[in-house]
């Protein structure tokens, strides 16, 4: 069952359509080449932000996860507890997400910190792409996805070391 009917068609950012003097039904669309506000507030935002996380301290959970990936570069079998330079038994910061990260870092030679922003780069464009896609899916109207960028910037966006985190991706990958 179609989900809009034609009595009910999906509402729309687009004035109605204008009756031309031939009688051919014209809607005032924007041109083909006028990127989305979408796109451009998007692509400007991944711009800015992903210089901002190049460039933020490495200090707390984003320096732990940098010094895992660093361990896991070195060590790939049997890293060392991020920390301290004892084994690792049993560490929960070794997570399938930071071994991807390991992995990435042994095969291009970049360092942790250096893997751990260009994640936060890569996690915030997936995650940008996946509002994009899912707001485009649930209405037309143009403006719907920067509206939600609103709230989601109040939110996570406030500390940049988030980004680069297994849940900024596991959100991204679930949209």
């Amino acid at each position: 069952m179609p989900l809009f009917s034609a009595a009910s068609a999906p509402p729309s950012d687009l004035p109605p359509a204008a009756t031309g003097g031939d009688g051919a039904d014209r809607t005032a669309r924007p041109p083909l080449w006028l990127p989305s506000p979408y796109l451009l507030l998007g692509g400007l935002l991944w711009a800015v932000l992903s210089a901002a996380a190049w460039q933020a301290p490495l200090c707390c959970e984003a320096g732990l996860r940098a010094a895992v990936v660093e361990r896991l570069r070195v060590n790939l079998l049997h890293p060392a507890f991020p920390m301290t330079d004892l084994p690792a038994v049993a560490s929960a910061h070794y997570s399938p997400y930071a071994l991807l990260q390991g992995l990435a870092a042994r095969a291009t030679g970049l360092s942790g910190p250096s893997v751990v922003a260009l994640a936060a780069s890569v996690n915030l464009l997936l995650l940008l792409t996946g509002i994009g896609r899912l707001t485009r899916l649930l209405t037309p109207n143009r403006w719907v996805p920067v509206l939600v960028l609103v709230p989601l910037a109040l939110i996570h966006w406030a500390d940049p070391a988030r980004w680069s985190a297994p849940s900024t991706f596991a959100v991204a990958v679930t949209l």
